[in-house]
């Protein structure tokens, strides 16, 4: 195994979009989300077009976080990958909402409700979501269902998929038995494993050997790489100040509400240090996306600051 800390990891959302995000690599993005898609039951698609294809150029100075890959295929059909490195239940929240942008942002005004097209999320995970589950069962796909009926589908314009890559042993001594297993497998050991193990797991894989080939290139960039570690650098040190922030605020929070010597003083002041937490860190660059997460207020709360 290479060192961890040293090395570049197919998992961060960087190499997820330069993986999967240039026009060159579409043979990849279509290749894995037909994984997905054929590993819980659904039917293939033939082509995709990337909707936000990656710019080299500038995706290291983006200010927030840009995780997600879009795509269209030849139906209409929209497809939306990323990936999540780390986080809590309340993500399945924030998949909710992008989902429901990505649907209801289909439609001009004036438009019939016929024209909305399928939205399917992708979610790849760093962390274990469901841990209720087992690890047999790291790829978990949503619908909308009758209640004591799930074969009742209400419609198949909504899948939300999360595929818990932790679930997934990185062990070559077993190779996978489906696609998406051995795309879960890349994902693991791409940045992890030594060359000669890499070359037991891509041999005969023409789309995985694509991935390698683009993963070394960009490894091989010293410009690619230096702006690599400065981006993760921002990142490590944007989350940092959130969680010294949001844990600074609760606690000033808390002391408000027993001096208040209340409980409704006690929850007027968790809120009001909520809302200042907010309110530094929408001031420093914060996505309203992370400050939802972190500090529970709404996004409406949270814009008006």
């Amino acid at each position: 195994m290479k060192d961890m800390m040293d090395s570049i990891k197919a998992t961060s959302d960087i190499m997820v979009r330069v993986l999967l995000g240039q026009e060159e690599n579409i043979p990849l993005l279509t290749d894995f989300v037909n994984a997905v898609l054929v590993d819980q039951g659904f039917k293939s698609m033939k082509k995709l077009t990337l909707k936000n294809p990656i710019n080299m150029r500038s995706i290291f100075y983006e200010k927030e976080t840009v995780l997600d890959v879009r795509a269209e295929d030849e139906t209409g059909r929209i497809y939306d990958v990323e990936i999540q490195g780390q986080g809590s239940r309340e993500f399945v929240h924030r998949s909710l909402y992008y989902w429901s942008k990505l649907y209801s942002g289909q439609l001009k005004t004036g438009s019939p409700y016929k024209k909305l097209n399928p939205v399917i999320c992708i979610n790849l995970m760093n962390y274990v979501l469901f841990p209720e589950d087992g690890n047999d069962d790291y790829h978990s796909c949503f619908m909308t269902c009758k209640l004591g009926e799930r074969d009742v589908i209400l419609s198949d314009h909504m899948q939300i998929h999360f595929i818990e890559l932790p679930k997934f042993p990185l062990d070559l001594s077993h190779m996978p038995r489906s696609r998406l297993q051995k795309w879960s497998l890349y994902f693991k050991g791409e940045g992890n494993l030594e060359e000669k193990d890499m070359k037991i797991l891509l041999k005969d894989d023409d789309m995985l050997e694509k991935a390698h080939h683009t993963f070394q290139k960009f490894t091989a960039d010293e410009l690619l790489r230096e702006r690599y570690e400065a981006r993760m650098k921002f990142k490590r040190d944007q989350a940092s100040f959130l969680e010294e922030a949001r844990d600074k605020g609760l606690e000033e929070g808390r002391v408000e509400g027993r001096e208040e010597g209340r409980e409704e003083g006690r929850e007027e002041g968790l809120i009001e240090a909520k809302r200042q937490v907010a309110s530094d860190l929408k001031k420093n660059g914060i996505s309203i996306d992370l400050i939802q997460g972190s500090t529970g207020l709404s996004r409406e709360d949270i814009e008006k600051l």
